[in-house]
Formats: structure tokens, C-alpha cells, sequence
């Protein structure tokens, strides 16, 4: 049988838990308030900015290594495409901004060369989305968007898909 000290004890660690739930409740909802309201602004500053997105994921395998999440939103694509011009998703006749908003591409063997058609208006707008994407951690971006998901921003909203095609 609980004492009344117990009980009371019990009661004040049920009350503070349930603070500590209503906290983190509003910090997420404060999260999600903040990325959306900037994404909208995105879109009506820079009119030619289609989409922007990335991977998070925690590696299934990492060399006996600690399989820790990582969210890819530092390297993001723009308008379907990224630095690394693996794979366009661009559709056809959309300004690759990414390219263009670019001092130096990767010419023959990745070897960085000057970029003859670079034009800083997109470099502005490279720049200005990685700034607003690095102002979240890791932890921000799984907490808004959860574990091995792709995620595409559009002025429409934000597409999650499933994405386990990683290692």
C-alpha cells in the first residue's frame, strides 16, 4: 500500500511529465509554424524556384559503426536537381538553377572549372535556400518529417515519400 507522501509524489511526477509532454508539443508545433511560414516566402521572393528537397534516413549498415540519422537537407536539390547533377528530376524547360547559381561546375573526372554561364540571381537563390534549410539540425528535420522519407517542397505544400534506398 502507497503512503500519502508516495502518492503525492507519484501525483507530482505525472503532473511534471505531462508539462514536459505539453512543451515538447509546442516547441514541434512552434517547429513546423516556423518552416512553412519561411517556405511560403521562399516561393513569392524567387518566382523561378519550383521545388527544393532531400533524403533523411538512418543507414541500415555503416562499417560496425553506430547507425545514426542524417538528414541530406544540406545538399539539397532545387528544381530537381543538385550539385552533383546525378539525376535530374527537372522537368523539361525548367531553369536549372542549380547550374546556373554556380562560380564553378564539375567538368571532365569532377575536376571544378569555372562556369561560364553563371548568373548570380540563381546564385542568390542557391544560396538563400541552403541558408534557410541549415538553420535546422537533424533532429528538427526528423521530428518535422520523420525516419528514411524523401521530401520535395513545392509552393503547394511538402511531399513525403517513402524512401528506403539506402545503406
Amino acid at each position: 500500500m502507497e503512503s500519502e507522501k508516495t502518492k503525492r509524489l507519484n501525483e507530482l511526477i505525472a503532473n511534471g511529465k505531462e508539462v514536459v509532454r505539453n512543451i515538447k508539443f509546442q516547441l514541434s508545433e512552434k517547429l513546423k509554424d516556423n518552416f512553412y511560414s519561411l517556405t511560403k516566402e521562399l516561393f513569392i521572393a524567387y518566382p523561378e524556384l519550383k521545388s527544393f528537397g532531400w533524403k533523411q534516413y538512418t543507414p541500415y549498415f555503416n562499417d560496425g559503426e553506430e547507425c545514426v540519422f542524417s538528414s541530406l537537407h544540406y545538399y539539397p536539390t532545387i528544381n530537381g536537381n543538385d550539385e552533383n547533377y546525378d539525376e535530374s528530376e527537372q522537368a523539361e524547360g525548367e531553369i536549372d538553377i542549380v547550374k546556373l547559381g554556380g562560380e564553378t561546375i564539375y567538368g571532365v573526372g569532377w575536376k571544378k572549372i569555372p562556369n561560364p554561364d553563371y548568373n548570380p540571381y540563381y546564385g542568390e537563390i542557391v544560396s538563400t535556400v541552403k541558408q534557410f534549410l541549415n538553420q535546422f539540425d537533424n533532429e528538427d528535420m526528423e521530428e518535422l518529417f520523420g525516419n528514411h522519407v524523401a521530401i520535395r517542397v513545392t509552393e503547394s505544400g511538402v511531399v513525403i515519400e517513402e524512401y528506403e534506398d539506402h545503406h
